[in-house]
């Protein structure tokens, strides 16, 4: 409010100017304020629409490298586990565990130990060999002592755990050789003036190197390592411990892992498949209509998705018994929403592994494909949103537009207006001018 107008007139021309202001400001006001609440509704939608895209392509990512895996199950895992890797075949298999592999531990002699631990014992070369190798310690001055030897063992390299303990008032050299079975038995030699305990030949054999013995459906093998590898194909044994009995191993196809994939598919899918319907929805009277009702971006996207699982895809394997998803299991219910039959699945990966992971793939790379066109900042709900803050940027500035209207509308009623404070001022002093005179001829005439 000017607060300088009608001073002259003694009219509230200040307050007449705010009102006429203001009325013309509401009008545009009411205007750009429905612009932006519908602006900022759509890109709101948008862009729970475009998270919940996202979701559902990371789902599909994973089923592009999908790779049907096999599952193994043991009858007593404390004695024997396994695991399936590339080439393993379904099959089972009993196995008997006569003894596991153990690895050789020397002690130097118990009866002629070292006093001193810290003693110098000789120069010279101790050569260490465990299984297939050897290695050649110089000990001269400085590391020739009972520990100074143990750090150098340790040092080495060698597949060997050195350790000095004490025995009473005397210490021993405890070695203890990292490869199980026969194959890591450790042989110690000296040379010099080195002292001739140190040699494995004067040691005592605390515990003896044992290869592992066991049987695969009646089958006598043996091996270095409790890990069993190259045995059974695509196979790996854990020897954990002698049995009593057969342990079966049953190896199957995973369709637990598959079917966690596809699960996680179908959830994705289920709440974009909701959002698009509550973001859509039409209503009779259009009042409770969805934010994106009718709008083309949303619509082509319902139809890149609606019906995907019953599609038939090309998957390059000649005779493939599965062409879609509805082969391995994945249906939707009248709702529009999918599940996963896991009996189905496993029924598929029984029947042909390499057909449904053929299958997985194509579908999963097409789709992806799809997907792209709505993806990211050049895809249609990218372009959208950027037509969006596009909308919302017009709408700033035509706000700022309105403010300078209304700056220059204020300006020329304010000019106006003082203009007609300034007339009624002079009105108003000519007539109390012509009163006075009047009343003072009134005198006059008495």
């Amino acid at each position: 409010m000017i607060s300088s107008l009608g001073a002259g007139s003694g009219l509230d021309l200040g307050s007449l100017l705010d009102n006429l202001v203001t009325v013309e400001r509401q009008s545009a006001e009411r205007l750009l304020n429905s612009r932006q609440a519908r602006a900022e509704l759509k890109l709101s939608s948008i862009g729970s629409l475009r998270a919940t895209v996202d979701t559902f392509a990371g789902a599909v990512t994973e089923l592009r490298d999908f790779k049907p895996g096999m599952s193994v199950t043991t009858s007593n895992s404390d004695a024997v586990t396994a695991t399936a890797g590339d080439g393993a075949d379904a099959a089972s298999y009993l196995i008997e565990v006569a003894g596991i592999a153990v690895a050789q531990s020397l002690a130097s002699d118990g009866l002629n130990a070292f006093a001193d631990a810290d003693a110098e014992l000789g120069t010279g070369t101790l050569t260490v060999t465990v299984g297939a190798t050897t290695v050649n310690l110089a000990l001269a001055s400085g590391n020739n002592s009972l520990r100074g030897i143990r750090d150098a063992i340790n040092a080495s390299g060698l597949d060997i755990q050195a350790a000095v303990i004490q025995d009473g008032g005397a210490y021993r050299l405890l070695l203890t050789s990292g490869q199980t079975g026969t194959a890591g038995v450790m042989t110690l030699t000296v040379n010099g003036s080195l002292d001739a305990r140190l040699a494995s030949a004067g040691m005592e054999e605390t515990t003896a190197a044992e290869d592992a013995s066991y049987r695969v459906n009646g089958l006598a093998l043996t091996s270095a390592s409790n890990t069993v590898v190259d045995v059974l194909p695509g196979i790996t044994l854990e020897l954990k411990a002698p049995t009593t009995g057969p342990v079966s191993i049953g190896v199957g196809t995973d369709a637990k892992a598959l079917g966690e994939k596809l699960g996680r598919l179908v959830t994705a899918y289920n709440g974009l498949v909701n959002n698009m319907k509550k973001l859509g929805a039409a209503s009779p009277d259009g009042r409770t209509a969805g934010p994106l009702v009718g709008d083309a971006g949303l619509r082509s996207l319902q139809r890149s998705v609606q019906g995907i699982f019953g599609q038939n895809v090309s998957t390059g394997v000649a005779d493939n018994p599965f062409r879609n998803l509805v082969g391995l299991g994945v249906h939707t219910n009248l709702s529009g929403e999918a599940s996963v039959d896991m009996a189905k699945l496993a029924e598929a990966l029984e029947q042909d592994r390499e057909g449904v992971e053929a299958l997985v793939k194509s579908f999963a790379a097409s789709l992806s494909t799809k997907l792209d066109a709505f993806e990211g900042s050049s895809g249609t709900l990218g372009f959208r949103s950027d037509q969006l803050n596009a909308e919302l940027k017009r709408i700033r500035d035509d706000r700022v537009a309105l403010d300078r209207r209304m700056s220059a509308l204020e300006q020329r009623l304010s000019k106006r207006f003082s203009a007609l404070d300034s007339l009624v001022s002079e009105f108003n002093s000519t007539s109390a001018y012509l009163a006075q005179q009047l009343a003072s001829l009134a005198n006059l005439s008495k």
